[in-house]
Parts: C-alpha cells; sequence; structure tokens
C-alpha cells in the first residue's frame, strides 16, 4: 500500500452481509500454497468478534464519515448496483 495510486474498493457486501465471510455450503475452495490447509472461512481480524461484528464495524465507520448516514451508505451500495 506504498502507491497511492493503489486504491481498493469495498464490496456492498462489507456494509449489510456477513454470510459472504463464511462458507456455510463448505464448498471445496482448494488449499493454501504456503500451509496446504484448506481454504474455508475467511479469517477475520482480531478486533472483529464474528462475521456479524466484523459487518457492524464497517458500517459503523462509513456512517460515523459522513454527516447523513443513511445517505453515505446508500450511496455506497447503490453505486455498485
Amino acid at each position: 500500500m506504498d502507491n497511492p495510486n493503489d486504491v481498493k474498493e469495498l464490496i456492498p457486501e462489507f456494509f449489510c452481509q456477513p454470510e459472504f465471510l463464511v462458507n456455510m455450503n463448505r464448498l471445496d475452495l482448494g488449499i493454501l500454497q504456503a500451509n496446504k490447509l484448506p481454504v474455508d472461512d475467511v479469517e477475520l481480524p482480531p478486533w472483529a468478534k464474528s462475521p456479524q461484528d466484523f459487518i457492524d464495524q464497517h458500517r459503523k465507520a462509513l456512517v460515523s464519515y459522513s454527516k447523513n448516514p443513511l445517505i453515505a451508505l446508500d450511496s455506497t451500495i447503490n453505486w455498485h448496483l
């Protein structure tokens, strides 16, 4: 992340759908090259207690950025629809 032109965007699911972080159907997603362990659920950062908490904290960060939280969330999600 040293290049200021390297911009990352969060998809709408990061603000409203914790299901995308969990492999509920136990699909075979392959294995990790580094340690040969199977790929499964997303490994959450230490500050997130659960997939729902991860989503809640992303939403809270987004709405705290804007003076009008509903417009911030709505415009982020609609931008990608």
